[in-house]
């Protein structure tokens, strides 16, 4: 008997087709929304929906807890106050009322260069001294 040559295994290697070109092309970055610090910006003001949405309750079923679950999601993709939309008070208003009582009366207008019958708060005042004291001028008035 003639001695039979062994087969030679294939090579599948060649025949196969590549995923991507030879040459590596960069993948484009990842656009983010730019912020000033790069943080995410909640609206603590603004609600979609006027309800209140409830806690998950331990007794909950199943689909009760998947609907609440997708009005998370939901608030949380519109960027909203979780703590807001579950019915807790916001603090800013409040703190803003009470710093307003720390002054007797209104800032006086004594030149305006906007609009007539603008009116300012004292947080206004603030706000403006902190981020231009160049051209914030404190006077004392004659009487106090």
């Amino acid at each position: 008997m003639e001695a039979m040559d062994s087969p030679q295994p294939y090579d599948f290697s060649a025949a196969k087709r590549k995923r991507s070109p030879s040459i590596e092309v960069p993948t484009p970055p990842v656009k983010v929304a730019k912020t000033q610090s790069n943080h995410l910006q909640i609206n603590y003001l603004v609600r979609q929906y006027s309800e209140i949405l409830p806690l998950i309750a331990s007794d909950d079923s199943l689909p009760a807890i998947l609907s609440l679950v997708g009005d998370y999601d939901g608030v949380l993709h519109r960027h909203e106050s979780m703590a807001g939309n579950l019915g807790a008070k916001p603090l800013g208003p409040i703190l803003i009322k009470r710093f307003e009582r720390l002054f007797i009366e209104p800032p006086k207008i004594l030149k305006s260069h906007g609009k007539e019958g603008s009116t300012v708060s004292w947080l206004d005042v603030v706000e403006f001294a902190r981020n231009k004291p160049e051209q914030f001028n404190l006077e004392k008035m004659r009487d106090g």
